[in-house]
């Protein structure tokens, strides 16, 4: 069996580990432990991600990088210098394209009808 197909999640009661398929995620299931029900939680699962990324050491090309959604969980890692570039480039178009469209809406511009 694919050792990529497991999680390990925590009991929100007992705090024991309990290993299930990733496709539990989410998903209500019994503690063996305390017999309890119990959710299979992301941010357990983030963890089980960010132990199974290759960890390199850091270098003189290499910065680190912090994602995250609130209380979904964060990642941390290091990339390199070019990567991080092409990230902050990505990042700042879509908010360009983002401030462009509120702009839009607040003046309500329309694009010109096609004749």
């Amino acid at each position: 069996m694919n050792e990529s197909n497991w999680l390990t999640f925590d009991c929100q009661e007992c705090g024991e580990a309990i290993e299930a398929k990733s496709k539990r995620l989410g998903t209500v299931m019994r503690c063996p432990c305390c017999l309890k029900d119990t959710k299979m939680e992301l941010p357990n699962a983030l963890e089980e991600v960010r132990r199974a990324q290759p960890r390199r050491g850091p270098n003189g090309n290499e910065v680190p990088v912090e994602m995250g959604l609130g209380k979904m969980g964060s990642f941390k890692t290091t990339v390199s210098k070019n990567d991080a570039g092409r990230m902050a480039h990505t990042f700042l178009g879509g908010l360009m394209v983002a401030l462009g469209m509120i702009v839009c809406i607040v003046f309500k511009i329309r694009p010109p009808k096609v004749k």
